[in-house]
């Protein structure tokens, strides 16, 4: 048993589902009540403690076991949900080195006391006199410089290590912290000096690194900490400890370049903002924010750096939203999000960044926000700006640009609108782009039923497949890491979709998953030739959708079962109106052709 196992097996998710102040309401052998995630009228949220599951049927559309519903509750990730739980359980883990741990629990004691002593040294010394200065020149005050803990890096070459040393910090913790620079003969010296200091949070606001402001001539004007133990660039998210708590309740994130930016938008009250440490939002960052709201809206620099980042921008959110979608052709975006997801651009005035907008007029930032352009009307902007429209080759070069993000749209009224306005933009009829847009979305062949028979073990052998066979990733469009019900495997396999590799797959997952990583990876399979390779994923990726809308239909089933035995008119209705589509859903897919059979695993494999 693993510990993911005993934590599930010591921990009952209707009262795990309460203590969140969730009203269940007895329904037969299963719970309902009002969606947690989502407003609604009628309760769409079930609970099945038999098979110690939740699923929402409304808006939400998902469900998983009691993990999953920490993560999305708290907006934490596999590793700090199931810490979470295991605290609450009394069931101790164990990762792959102790070491490791405490390695980088000294990286996080050395950052907050490094943040203190910068923090010192700007609100309280003649030396931070000059970026205090600069500070209020730029309009924070003191409540912002407080919250944010902004600090100053006096100008020596060891102000910092001669300050943390006597406090019991050795010089090797502090060079892996990157605070510190090796020197080649030997020693130390201060990687930051004469720089205003802004600390870098996680989630959970512990410091993992620093970005310093050169107040001098010094280059870069930028300087970030290097990557370390607890310090990533590319998953963080500057501000993302202060913003959590607002980005879930408003339910929309605000994505913006720089420190200052975020601070200025804080500091006036528009708390759902953060920074992506650059002019490129990277995927893992979307990962993060995915987790806390459905509404993202990308303001960066109006110039044309700013409109290829912005682009960019979309894809990666599109990507950690709806992978499986095909990616836009000449570098544009597919824009083929799920329907619950709303990505829009603030366009910004000429000249201006977020920082400037919010300190000029705080109320003409809301209302760029509250009117931030569609993400499908920006990309068919930038389109029409990049070709000359008065040419058949522009007009075309547009049609190619533009109709794979519209394809992807999954709601047919707002596919429609998009075919309507391109269509009107290239002087083209409707019905050529509709029929261009069905040969794109044209639905691939039904493939035989299953024989396998355990949920787990089809799941297993499916992602043990994918993983040692790493070439077939491309092939993967129309995998969804919803097909996966078992929470670590989901986890494994939405990050081995995000990794080119194992090394940086293994190295990306929660140490508590290695575990189980190994464990796929060194799975015995049948043996296949390359020939065979491509049918087997498809059949892997098929059988897995199947399981999982059959899973669907029996929770439908069940409830069904369930209003029915209470013998209440209103409980009947009130399931019948949840709006299920699972039968249509399924189509025709448990129809099985004869003379083909399945791939299955062997026993014992």
């Amino acid at each position: 048993m693993t510990a993911t196992d005993e934590v599930k097996l010591k921990t009952d998710i209707v009262e795990v589902v309460s203590n969140y102040g969730v009203k269940l309401e007895k329904m037969g052998r299963n719970y309902r009540a009002s969606c947690p995630f989502h407003a609604e009228k009628h309760g769409s949220f079930f609970v099945f403690p038999e098979q110690q599951r939740w699923h929402c049927f409304g808006a939400c559309a998902t469900g998983g076991d009691v993990i999953a519903f920490v993560m999305k509750k708290e907006g934490m990730d596999f590793g700090q949900a199931l810490r979470l739980l295991a605290d609450r359980t009394g069931v101790k883990l164990t990762t792959t080195n102790r070491n490791e741990d405490a390695a980088r629990d000294r990286l996080f004691e050395i950052n907050s006391a490094a943040a203190d002593f910068f923090h010192h040294q700007l609100t309280t010394t003649a030396a931070g006199a000059k970026p205090r200065s600069y500070l209020g020149q730029r309009g924070l005050n003191e409540a912002a410089i407080s919250s944010f803990q902004l600090g100053y890096s006096p100008d020596a070459w060891d102000a910092l290590k001669s300050w943390l040393v006597p406090r019991g910090h050795s010089e090797a913790d502090i060079i892996a912290a990157g605070l510190a620079v090796q020197r080649e003969g030997g020693g130390s010296y201060d990687r930051f000096r004469n720089r205003l200091m802004f600390p870098i949070r996680d989630a959970q606001g512990r410091i993992t690194g620093f970005g310093g402001r050169a107040l001098d001539d010094s280059m870069p004007k930028y300087l970030n900490s290097p990557q370390s133990a607890v310090f990533d660039k590319s998953s963080t998210l500057y501000g993302i400890d202060l913003a959590r708590t607002a980005i879930k309740s408003e339910n929309r994130a605000v994505i913006v370049e720089g420190y200052m930016d975020v601070i200025m938008a804080h500091q006036h009250g528009f708390a759902n903002v953060v920074a992506s440490m650059g002019t490129s939002l990277t995927e893992k960052q979307a990962h993060i924010l995915k987790k806390l709201a459905s509404r993202f809206a990308l303001a960066l620099d109006p110039d044309t750096a700013g409109k290829e980042a912005s682009l960019r921008g979309i894809q990666v959110i599109d990507n950690a939203l709806a992978r499986g979608d095909r990616p836009g052709e000449q570098g544009l975006p597919s824009g083929g999000a799920r329907p619950s997801v709303e990505m829009s651009i603030v366009v910004l005035p000429a000249g201006k960044d977020p920082d400037e907008v919010i300190r000029e007029d705080p109320f003409a930032w809301k209302t760029l926000v509250e009117t931030a352009l569609p993400a499908m009307d920006y990309i068919l902007g930038v389109a029409a700006s990049r070709v000359d429209l008065r040419t058949p080759q522009g007009r075309k070069a547009m049609v190619d640009q533009t109709l794979p993000a519209i394809a992807g749209i999954i709601e047919p009224v707002k596919r429609s609108v998009y075919v309507q306005k391109l269509a009107q933009a290239v002087g083209l009829r409707e019905q050529d782009l509709w029929d261009l847009t069905r040969k794109r979305n044209r639905p691939k062949a039904s493939v035989p039923e299953t024989h396998f028979t355990r949920e787990k073990e089809v799941e297993e052998f499916c992602l043990a497949f994918l993983l040692q066979n790493p070439d077939l990733k491309e092939q993967c469009r129309d995998l969804s890491v919803e097909y996966f019900l078992d929470t670590e495997l989901q986890q494994i396999a939405g990050c081995w979709l995000r990794h080119v590799d194992t090394a940086s797959l293994k190295e990306a997952l929660d140490p508590l998953l290695h575990e189980t990583l190994s464990s796929l990876l060194s799975k015995r399979l049948p043996e296949t030739n390359r020939s065979q390779r491509v049918p087997v994923l498809q059949d892997c990726i098929q059988t897995l959708r199947e399981y999982y809308l059959r899973g669907a239909e029996k929770k439908k089933e069940s409830l069904f079962e369930q209003a029915a035995f209470s013998g209440t008119d209103a409980e009947i209705r009130s399931v019948e109106e949840q709006g299920f589509t699972t039968s249509q859903q399924l189509g025709g897919l448990f129809h099985e052709p004869k003379g083909k059979q399945r791939l299955r695993p062997q026993k014992g494999a």
